[in-house]
């Protein structure tokens, strides 16, 4: 098994407005909801991902977590990276 990290985030401050598309009658498809599985939108990818809950191996959270904060954190990042 191989071991990933992410960054994600449940707080809707960080998630974007859903887009989904009305199906003929005008009212939104749901899909089928899984109580064993974590949706989580990827601050990395920009897009939702999920994992099962009994592979998560441990977690942190990060108080005062803003989006400025982190477009500040990947600017200085890529400064780095240049120089």
């Amino acid at each position: 098994m191989t071991l990933q990290e992410r960054r994600g985030t449940l707080e809707p401050s960080h998630i974007p407005k859903p887009r989904a598309k009305p199906d003929s009658q005008g009212a939104r498809k749901r899909r089928k909801t899984h109580t064993d599985v974590v949706c989580y939108w990827d601050l990395d990818k920009n897009a939702w991902r999920s994992f099962h809950k009994d592979r998560l191996i441990g977690w942190y959270s990060i108080s005062g977590f803003t989006k400025e904060k982190l477009k500040e954190k990947e600017k200085k990042k890529k400064q780095k990276e240049n120089e």
